[in-house]
């Protein structure tokens, strides 16, 4: 497409004027012609130099951000760490992450999920820190925050310098970037955006639009300014990720520097968890819980803001009745060890109808739905002990239920437990509800005063 000057007419209807009639009051036609000429080629001149200064401004912009990344790389990277845990048996690692410095005294943070195997089996693990991708030392263990992953080592020999802890939120949009060593293929830097708090967290969590990685675990999310916003805990995929907000870091930092290490870290765990899920918990229970219609049944509908609700309908050939449901959980978890997670919290719900089936039928239909809720947390017999259930027949709101209450107890950490509940409607040959309820990681008391609240809470409308 070329440049050219537009003929009269068609700089007049630029201008929105009637041709042969001036469209500047007080200007003859050739004059007003002869100042329109002007406009246009000062316009296009001005295009001329206007267009190279804003690309360039872009250009430069890029150069800026690129500078950034660089700059930042180079100035602290000998605060960044590989973290690798070592198999004293054969010598070689076992897994790795990543951490930085966070005191002159040599204080390195990083996630506890890189270190889990120092807390569960230390006889036969050590760490190591790798610095410049060269040197090598060994670390100790001292603290550990597994309800928002973090964990602090420390060694002998690093330098003076540390991290900068940010100590004003960002607003949301702001660059910051990432550093780690991801799947062992050596320190990198990554620029993405801070989105702020995850909604709907019971382990606070924050948004990092940027591509985290494994072996990135543990590593520092930081302004221009090199003050660490957050630290790298986990991807979702496709540019979304999540950090622990620096504020956790910042108490258990307050914990090392108060008192002396403890040597029971299970200990600490322990009644981490339990102080946790007490309070959590105990908000529900203490909560009026706001019910809405489902089927017949007035139901609880939303009983903790870390939860996420989805609906959908059982479509089957093979069944002679209909059925909706609702399942409500919290999508995240804490990681104790390998095969072993805890901090879930779901319920459902679920309306069956049939036209077909005989009350015999239909009976063995809902007892066919009259299900626990799989915990599928905990993958070896040493974790937990067997379930232990109770069923029993209960009237609640003038009708007749079929309960199932189920709990296990967790071997290492006394006081905590996986429970569950199923109840089955029974008064009708023709309908029928089914809720469920689960917690992993509970305290027995928290656990029977959750589930009567829910059975307290089912109402029929008619």
């Amino acid at each position: 497409m070329t440049d050219t000057v537009p003929s009269t007419a068609a700089r007049c209807s630029m201008i929105d004027c009637r041709c042969g009639k001036s469209p500047f009051p007080g200007l003859s036609t050739r004059m007003s012609t002869l100042f329109l000429n002007f406009v246009i080629r000062l316009a296009k001149g001005l295009r001329c130099i206007v267009l190279p200064i804003l690309s360039g401004l872009l250009l430069n912009v890029g150069a800026s951000a690129q500078q950034t990344a660089s700059t930042l790389f180079e100035d602290l990277r000998t605060m960044v760490y590989q973290v690798r845990v070592i198999n004293i048996a054969s010598g070689d690692k076992t897994s790795i992450g990543s951490g930085f410095q966070v005191s002159a005294d040599g204080h390195i943070a990083t996630n506890f999920h890189v270190v889990q195997l120092l807390v569960n089996k230390p006889e036969k693990y050590r760490i190591e820190l790798v610095v410049d991708e060269n040197e090598v030392m060994p670390a100790v263990l001292v603290a550990v925050d597994v309800l928002h992953d973090l964990a602090i080592v420390r060694v002998d020999g690093a330098g003076s310098k540390s991290f900068a802890l940010l100590a004003n939120p960002l607003a949301k949009g702001e660059r910051i970037y990432s550093m780690g060593n991801p799947r062992d293929l050596g320190m990198t830097i990554i620029e993405g955006n801070f989105n702020g708090l995850v909604k709907t967290s019971r382990f606070e969590r924050l948004l990092f639009s940027g591509s985290l990685n494994p072996g990135m675990s543990g590593g520092p999310a930081f302004t221009e300014h090199g003050e660490v916003a957050g630290v790298n805990v986990s991807t979702g995929g496709n540019q979304l990720s999540f950090l622990v907000p620096v504020k956790h870091l910042v108490d258990l930092l307050q914990r090392v520097n108060s008192a002396p290490p403890s040597d029971d870290l299970k200990g600490t765990i322990r009644q981490d968890l339990l102080t946790e899920q007490d309070a959590f918990y105990r908000a529900r229970i203490a909560e009026t819980w706001t019910s809405e219609r489902f089927g017949d049944l007035m139901l609880p509908r939303t009983i903790s803001p870390a939860m996420k609700c989805w609906g959908h309908n059982l479509d089957k050939d093979d069944i002679a009745y209909e059925s909706f449901h609702q399942h409500c959980r919290s999508e995240e978890y804490l990681f104790l060890e390998d095969g072993f997670f805890t901090g879930n919290f779901s319920y459902s719900y679920e309306w069956m109808t049939t036209q077909t089936l005989n009350p015999m039928q239909f009976y063995a239909a809902a007892q066919e739905r009259f299900t626990h809720t799989s915990h599928n947390n905990v993958h070896e017999e040493s974790h937990v002990s067997n379930y232990r259930c109770v069923t029993e027949f209960v009237d609640i709101d003038n009708s007749s239920w079929k309960a199932s209450l189920c709990l296990r107890r967790y071997k290492e950490y006394e006081g905590l437990h996986d429970a569950s509940l199923v109840m089955v409607s029974l008064h009708s040959n023709t309908h029928a509800a089914v809720l469920r309820m689960s917690a992993t990681g509970i305290g027995r008391t928290r656990a029977l005063e959750l589930f009567g609240k829910l059975m307290r809470s089912v109402k029929w409308t008619g």
